[in-house]
Order: structure tokens, then sequence, then C-alpha cells
């Protein structure tokens, strides 16, 4: 697979890199929409992106390359634009479990492992890029910026709810969380973690990272649930 490589070179996102609005568009523009950005997938998986031209992939999606400018300004707001597809896919599947805390983190962390397995070139791809990426490029703020601050909202409910200790410090354990999950990824992308176990792998790595922060009774209950092999915590 060749490497997927945007070129940002550091600028900050442009108005025509941002997700069209969907709300005021009728059901034939989303349908046209979900078909290009199905397309944008389909070709990154395959061909990479500089396999990504702008005028096949309106061939694929039965659309004129002019409408492809016209929606989403480029191939960088494509590519973007695709991801953030997928991205609301997975919370959308996690606001409708209804889940809170603990299990929220971990429902979330299984979404993602399906859509790694369902997908699996278009997932590696998109980690390259992101390995690949600058700090400043705007991917590196979906998967990495957000991913943690999002880990920090669902920590500090867990703190309200009581399942970690109120002196756990909520940001670094957000960027510790979200550090093991791209590691798991890594591990899966290196072949050191089969593609069906990473649904798992990912659960695990969150559950090993809770267990030192929450109360005995429920380290014991995530370890046997997990078998997870990590020292608890003593309650402070």
């Amino acid at each position: 697979m060749s490497t997927l490589h945007l070129r940002w070179h550091n600028q900050a996102v442009p108005n025509s890199m941002q997700d069209p609005s969907v709300d005021s568009l009728t059901r034939t523009q989303i349908e046209r929409r979900e078909r290009i950005l199905e397309a944008v997938r389909d070709t990154l998986s395959s061909h990479g992106y500089d396999g990504l031209s702008m005028r096949e992939l309106a061939d694929s999606a039965n659309v004129s390359p002019t409408t492809l400018y016209n929606l989403f300004g480029g191939k960088d707001a494509l590519v973007l634009a695709a991801l953030r597809d997928v991205l609301g896919f997975i919370a959308d599947r996690v606001e409708q479990s209804g889940a809170t805390g603990m299990q929220r983190l971990l429902i979330g962390a299984e979404e993602v492992g399906r859509q790694v397995v369902a997908t699996p070139e278009y997932a590696e791809g998109m980690a390259r890029t992101l390995f690949n990426a600058d700090p400043a490029d705007p991917i590196c703020r979906l998967l990495l910026a957000d991913g943690i601050e999002g880990n920090c909202r669902a920590l500090v409910k867990m703190q309200a709810l009581g399942e970690i200790r109120r002196h756990v410090d909520v940001d670094a354990f957000a960027r510790d969380l979200t550090g093991r999950g791209w590691m798991v990824i890594l591990l899966w992308m290196k072949g050191f973690i089969a593609l069906r176990a990473v649904p798992f792998e990912l659960r695990r790595s969150i559950v090993v990272a809770l267990a030192a922060a929450t109360t005995p009774r429920l380290a014991r209950r995530m370890r046997t649930e997990f078998d997870v092999r990590t020292p608890i915590a003593k309650a402070s």
C-alpha cells in the first residue's frame, strides 16, 4: 500500500476544507455526498493519496469534477470529509448506546475496532498518514487532539460517577488512553496483533489504564472480565 501524504504544509485548515453542512441538504444531496465520500475511502484504500484523481473520483461517484470542487474544494478537503464521516458514524453509535462512564469508553473502543476490522486498508492508510503528519496538520486535530478531548470529557464524567478517584489528573490520563489506543493500531499494522483481535485489544488497553485509577473492587471486576494482569492499586 502506498502511504497517504496530505500536503497541508503546516497551514491552518481553510474554510473551503470544512465539511459542508448537511442540515439543509435534501435526501438526494445527502445520498450524493455519501456516495462521494465512500468513493474517496475506496480509492484511498486501494491506490493511496497519489492515486486519488478528482476526475476518476467524479466518475466513480457519478458526479462531475466541478461538483466535487464546489462541494469540498479539493483533494485534501475530500480526505478530511471522508474521515470526519467515519468518526461521526462512530460517535453516533456510541451516543445511541446510551452508555455512560467507563462503559461509554469501552463501547467507543469497540466501535473503532469494528471499523478497523471492516475497512483495514483504509484504517491503515489513515494511521500512516497520521504517523507521517506534522503536528499542525489537520489530521492530527481529528485523530489525536479531538480524541484526547473526548477521553477527557469521559474521564470527568467518570469522576462525577465515582468510577475513578478524584485525585486523578484527567488531562494526563486522557493523553495516556489515546496513546494506548494508537499503540494497539501500530502493533496491528506491524503484525503483532491479529486484525480480528483489534476491538478486544482496544478495550483491554482502556481497562489496563483504568485499573490503577479505580477502586480495588472495580479493578478486580475488570481484571476478571478482560484477564488483565496488572497490579491493582490500593485505595487512597
